[in-house]
């Protein structure tokens, strides 16, 4: 069967969830929290991020999907530039480390299945969703925004990784 251009990015996409999810697995409770610097990302704000980033990029602006994060939560995951707050080591400042994962794995989980209903020609298309100006220059097309979602998992599953590892 010829593989189309949809099925293998979202196998692409659901194999980059895969890999954060070993991850996240691997953060020791005692790291969650670990920045190299202060306002930094910790593992928990950038478990937080991945997820909000499906969320916001891929269930409510390309599927037209409710999100999953309600909007004060969201902002907590947003960078600085996006409106968000720095990332901080205050465990309160956050939903728990297990709700968090569940998050994304919710997010990714919706995220894979709508984008299955998607066919070949709807990548080149503009997301529908309701997007800031600034966002829908950056990201034009459905498959600009698959395209950077396996690089910005990946690019923040290394730090979570690293961060882990920091003593």
């Amino acid at each position: 069967m010829e593989q189309t251009r949809i099925r293998l990015l979202v196998a692409l996409f659901k194999a980059s969830r895969d890999e954060t999810v070993k991850i996240v697995g691997s953060v020791p409770e005692s790291h969650r929290f670990k920045q190299l610097a202060p306002g930094k990302a910790t593992p928990t704000w950038l478990l937080g991020h991945l997820a909000r980033t499906v969320d916001r990029l891929i269930l409510e602006w390309t599927l037209q999907e409710p999100p999953v994060f309600q909007p004060e939560v969201g902002q907590l995951f947003a960078p600085e530039h996006a409106g968000g707050v720095a990332p901080t080591t205050n465990p309160d400042d956050y939903p728990d480390w297990d709700t968090l994962l569940a998050n994304y794995v919710t997010c990714t989980d919706r995220a894979i299945d709508g984008l299955k209903q998607l066919s070949d020609d709807d990548l080149d298309k503009p997301l529908p969703g309701d997007m800031p100006d600034a966002y829908r220059e950056r990201f034009p097309t459905i498959l600009s925004i698959l395209r950077l979602l396996g690089n910005h998992d990946a690019y923040h599953r290394g730090q979570m990784g690293l961060l882990a590892k920091l003593d």
